[in-house]
Order: C-alpha cells, then structure tokens, then sequence
C-alpha cells in the first residue's frame, strides 16, 4: 500500500516531467529542421551559381571556338580563290605588257588570263577582280563585267590589303604600279586580310582573326 501511494504520489510530477521533455524535442526537432533547411538552400544557391558560372564559361568558349573556325575556314577559302586566280595571270599572254595584272590597288587586284588562248579576254573568267569594300566590311569577287559578288564579311576597315613586290622582292606602291610595264615587273603579291571577332555575347570585339598569304605570279617574261 506505501509503495503504492508512493506511486500516485509521484505520478503528477513525473507526468509533468515526461511532458516538458516531449515539449523540449518537439522545440529542439523544429529547430533543427528550418537550420537544416536555411543551411541547404544556401548550400544550393551557391552550387547553383557555380554551375551557372561554369556553364556560360562553357557555352562561350564552345562559341569562341565556333567563330574562330568559322572565320579561319572563310578566309582559307577566299585565300585560296585568290591565290590561284593571281598565280594564272598572264596565262596565254605573252606580249601583254602587263604580264596579266590590269589592276594593282591596296584595296583591289585584277588580273587577265587567255584561257581559250584565242587572244582576247572576252570570257568572264578571263577576268577576276577581287575588292576589299571599307564602306561593307565585304571582300568581294567579279568575274568580267558582272556584278562583283561578296566572299567574305566582317573584314576589318584599313587593316586588309594587297602588296606587290617585284623580282628583287622590293614592295612596289599602287602609285607605281599604275603603269603597265611596272606592273609587268609584278612577281609576288601578298595578301594580308583581317576579320572582326566579336564576342558571342554581344559584350564587344576580340582582337581580330588575322590572317597572311603570298603568291608567286608564274606567267613572267623577265
């Protein structure tokens, strides 16, 4: 009966106690799940941001490249064109004063070969022009009295052009060469083109694709 009245008399004072512990890690679990939730939303953002960082660095260097290839790709192509049509000039002329080379300008070259060798450069493809337009940032190509066709954009104002040099290699000046028999005297041209690199977010220009070539002229009397 003692240990019995014991009990009940302790009973009030261990249900009181039972009850503040239950209260107690009822505060101490919400507690920890809104720190565990502010800890995890902030480690997310940050790795958000990280991996947004990373994958702009990504897209813009993919992008960069792209354009590099692009630009390297167009002006190995139009390099190309060039060099063949300025290596065949004189072709099936060999009074021609000229040497085949009708015109010799910073920003333009034309040059005359008799491909059917009948004399006369009647054929479109007797002669190709090539001009380096400043106003539309345009190299272009004309075949005989046709329209002259764009090659390649994006070239930079004032930084593309043609040279001439003569046997001894000394560099000859578009003045000179507006004589026939100077321009006779032609033997290698060079090409110097260079192409705006723009960044592939609009954020401005990168330095500029530049590129060099040179071509000996074949059809040569002296």
């Amino acid at each position: 009966m003692e240990r019995q009245a014991a009990r009940e008399a302790r009973a009030p004072r261990l249900r009181m106690e039972r009850l503040v512990k239950r209260r107690a890690e009822r505060r101490q679990s919400a507690g920890w799940t809104l720190i565990d939730a502010l800890v995890s939303m902030l480690f997310l953002s940050i790795l958000a941001t990280v991996l947004h960082s990373f994958a702009l660095l990504s897209i813009d260097a993919v992008q960069s490249r792209q354009i590099a290839d692009d630009l390297d790709e167009n002006a190995r192509i139009a390099i190309d064109f060039i060099g063949r049509d300025i290596r065949d000039a004189g072709y099936g002329m060999p009074d021609a004063a000229d040497g085949g080379l009708l015109r010799a300008e910073r920003n333009e070259i034309r040059i005359g070969r008799d491909l059917d060798l009948d004399g006369a450069l009647a054929s479109a493809n007797e002669r190709v022009g090539y001009e380096i337009d400043e106003e539309t940032a345009q190299l272009k190509r004309q075949l005989g009295d046709a329209p002259p066709q764009p090659m390649v954009d994006r070239m930079v104002p004032g930084e593309s052009r043609f040279r001439y040099f003569d046997a001894d290699d000394l560099e000859q000046t578009p003045a000179e060469l507006r004589d026939a028999a100077a321009r006779g005297r032609v033997r290698r041209v060079e090409i110097e083109m260079s192409l705006i690199n723009r960044d592939p977010r609009g954020l401005g220009l990168r330095p500029p694709a530049r590129h060099w070539a040179t071509t000996t002229l074949r059809n040569r009397r002296r």
